[in-house]
């Protein structure tokens, strides 16, 4: 998958001799970087088979990622992605759905009418992110993280379980659930939902 590889933050592209990779923890950034990868691999695996596009970029591409930013966070920067940790620091921000979400981003902005700006804009960004997180989850159909409607429940970004309910986005305080007219000027992770 051309332009896909993963890497420390500021270091370089993990390499080895062997076929050893991390050790399975939370913490560890080789293991986050194999979470990441199998992450945006199943997304593109998803992409060509259910909907017919060629990579991330639509054109056969993909972008690059690192682990390991010191921040409770998580981020598409226009070029490549960027996965942090939950704030106890023993989860990476590395699930399938939290991945799929990031390179949702980059899906957005290589899709027609996916570049623009404002509030509703980024909305729909988010919401695309969202949306990309649920069905590469679907896809993958994996025991271990069972498809839901739920963003990054696996991470428990801040100790307090997902991030948003897509299926009731007031589960989170001040998230509207429906559509008005005060969108445009709603936070653009609040204004996913709708």
């Amino acid at each position: 998958r051309p332009n896909i590889s993963c890497k420390p933050q500021n270091g370089a592209i993990y390499s080895g001799p062997d076929d050893n990779w991390g050790n399975g923890s939370g913490t560890n950034l080789e293991t986050a970087c194999v979470d990441t990868l199998f992450g945006v691999q199943t997304e593109w695996k998803m992409l060509g088979e259910w909907l017919g596009r060629n990579g991330i970029n639509g054109s056969g591409g993909g972008f690059p990622a690192s682990v390991g930013l010191n921040q409770v966070n998580a981020y598409w920067d226009g070029s490549s992605t960027t996965f942090g940790h939950s704030q106890d620091n023993q989860r990476q921000a590395t699930s399938m759905d939290v991945v799929a979400h990031e390179f949702g981003h980059a899906i957005f902005q290589t899709t027609p009418g996916g570049a623009g700006s404002g509030n509703e804009n980024g909305g729909l960004n988010e919401s695309t992110g969202d949306i990309f997180g649920a069905i590469t989850e679907h896809y993958a159909n994996n025991a271990k993280d069972t498809p839901d409607y739920e963003v990054g429940e696996g991470v428990n970004l801040v100790g307090q379980g997902p991030i948003r309910y897509m299926y009731q986005p007031s589960k989170i305080s001040g998230n509207p659930n429906c559509y008005s007219s005060s969108i445009p000027s709603t936070e653009v992770h609040a204004a996913a939902g709708p």
